[in-house]
């Protein structure tokens, strides 16, 4: 059988290329219920268009007619495909989306309003990430503790860090002064971190000495302890999730 003649310009009903088969070898349809020893209304279905052609009735033909059954199968995929009606053309977008960004975790923070537009979706996921495309998401840096790999910052991650950086924006402190931080600020960190009730002033020492601290709740399955990052080339910023109730890692994250 000469497979290469069996690619149409169109789809038709594989029952189509039963047909031409049977007519170049001289059977009939009653023959080819004999070959098969299937019965002749399920023959006449399959030829007519009217029964899918299965595995097994895939490996029948092949064996029938000499070629394989996958032959049959695509035929049939192929035809039924093209009944099927166009597929949204949306889900490809939505599924970028989806792969860029914790898309329902972003919802049920409020972070992200939801909407049924895809395109609508996408112009407020940008918004949120302060960028222009998806591949643009990912564009700031940051030093983080985390007992995920160091090597991989996840979409989770991401959107976490992104929200942290929009509640930093938005506070007030002094003018940033390295040279206080290192003559008092350590020290007086230090000692608040030394005692469960004194860690309350830790962000009011941070915001005298310029840098902005905030407390974002992790997102689920995210293990990240916190973050240092910098707004600009004057403000610094530490953003904490106090996961397991965790401080240890506020010294790594001030020490970067």
């Amino acid at each position: 059988m000469n497979t290469a003649r069996r690619i149409p310009a169109e789809v038709f009903p594989p029952g189509e290329f039963v047909r031409e088969e049977l007519e170049a070898r001289g059977w009939t349809q009653a023959d080819l219920t004999v070959i098969l020893n299937k019965p002749l209304p399920a023959v006449n279905e399959i030829i007519a268009g009217k029964k899918a052609i299965t595995p097994e009735t895939a490996r029948s033909l092949g064996d029938a007619f000499g070629v394989g059954p996958e032959f049959w199968l695509n035929l049939e995929n192929a035809y039924r495909l093209s009944l099927a009606a166009p597929s949204d053309a949306n889900v490809s977008k939505r599924a970028k989306l989806y792969s860029a960004a914790p898309i329902k975790d972003l919802i049920k923070r409020k972070w992200l309003h939801a909407s049924d537009d895809v395109e609508e979706l996408e112009s407020r996921l940008l918004a949120f990430y302060s960028a222009t495309s998806l591949d643009d998401i990912q564009g700031r840096k940051f030093a983080a503790t985390k007992s995920s790999p160091y090597a991989v910052t996840s979409p989770l991650e991401w959107a976490w860090y992104c929200r942290a950086f929009q509640m930093a924006e938005s506070l007030h402190v002094s003018s940033y002064s390295e040279p206080a931080i290192r003559s008092e600020g350590l020290a007086e960190l230090h000692r608040l971190t030394t005692s469960e009730l004194e860690t309350r002033n830790v962000s009011h020492v941070l915001s005298a000495l310029g840098i902005r601290f905030v407390i974002v709740e992790r997102l689920p399955k995210m293990r990240v302890d916190g973050v240092a990052f910098w707004l600009d080339d004057d403000n610094p910023a530490i953003a904490m999730t106090l996961r397991a109730d965790r401080i240890d890692g506020f010294w790594f994250t001030l020490a970067h």
